[in-house]
């Protein structure tokens, strides 16, 4: 708590404000730890100790098709997110129905991926109604990507991408997801 004018002084003269009781900080800034310097991860490098993002809220999770989209239409859509860092995890679910669409089937993303060297990051999904999907739906994100790549898996064995074919009719995913962002 910052009782002082002078400590309130410093905190507004250094790109800060306090208003109605919320500490904001000018963009690129935010709570440092770099005093601790305890990065104790065996083989590895920190790249920072800045704490300067914090938000949650929602988006509309989507289908896109590398093709042809058809007659994809959805009867309900709904996701949120909360991002802290440059970490966000997702939640999402959707009922769509589709008999004309060609391609492979994605899922959209509210924020980039981190655009790294062997990125990647891997979806919770849960699947009803999908159409020649004897097995599971995975979801793979790749590095500096807006979209989660649908696989379908059976028999413990990755057999090709969700295409047009395991949409036909009326289909439910539901989705959790984390990841580092751009």
């Amino acid at each position: 708590q910052m009782t002082r004018a002078s400590d309130t002084a410093r905190f507004i003269g250094a790109g800060g404000t306090l208003a109605d009781g919320d500490l904001a900080f000018a963009d690129g800034h935010g709570i440092s730890f770099a005093a601790t310097g305890d990065n104790s991860a065996q083989s590895s490098s920190m790249a920072t100790e800045l704490f300067d993002d914090y938000e949650e809220g929602t988006w509309t999770p989507s289908y896109s098709i590398t093709s042809g989209v058809g007659d994809l239409s959805f009867s309900a859509q709904a996701g949120r997110y909360a991002k802290i860092g440059n970490v966000a995890t997702v939640w999402f679910y959707m009922v769509a129905g589709e008999s004309s669409a060609s391609g492979d089937v994605r899922i959209n993303l509210p924020f980039t991926s981190l655009n790294a060297s062997n990125y990647f990051a891997v979806a919770s999904l849960t699947k009803t109604g999908w159409a020649n999907v004897t097995g599971d739906i995975e979801g793979r994100v790749s590095a500096n990507a807006t979209i989660i790549n649908l696989v379908v898996v059976n028999n413990g064995n990755e057999s090709a991408n969700v295409g047009n074919g395991n949409t036909d009719g009326a289909f439910t995913l539901y989705g959790t997801l984390t990841y580092k962002v751009a």
